[in-house]
């Protein structure tokens, strides 16, 4: 499965210290395949 962010949702990650980048990676990562919905809001 390839994972494509928005520039906004790279630029936010950019952002923030490098220890909760890698939990931010490994959580996205571990989603499930096929059922999931495009977040709204903020």
């Amino acid at each position: 499965m390839q994972i494509e962010y928005s520039k906004q949702a790279a630029k936010s990650i950019s952002e923030i210290n490098n220890h909760f980048k890698k939990n931010i990676r490994e959580a996205i990562e571990k989603l499930p395949s096929g059922d999931v919905k495009k977040l709204k809001g903020y």
